[in-house]
């Protein structure tokens, strides 16, 4: 079994409730996260993510790896 995550929650999650709501450009958002401004650009447009990008995007946005993970055969 393959785990992958729901990349359209975890933009959503990302624009709406943090970024958004602190009017951050993707440079400051990335510059708190610890990544860079296009890992921000690449979850917000829901590309893939390295594991290391994703759980700090998590941890950022205060919430657990597994509310994103999902399971695929």
């Amino acid at each position: 079994m393959k785990h992958e995550y729901d990349k359209e929650r975890l933009a959503i999650d990302l624009v709406t409730h943090r970024r958004g709501r602190l009017m951050q450009t993707l440079r400051e958002a990335g510059k708190e996260i610890g990544v860079s401004y296009s890992v921000v650009q690449k979850a917000e447009t829901r590309l893939p993510l390295s594991e290391r990008s994703f759980l700090k995007i998590c941890a950022w946005l205060g919430s657990e790896p597994g509310v994103y993970k999902k399971e695929t055969e």
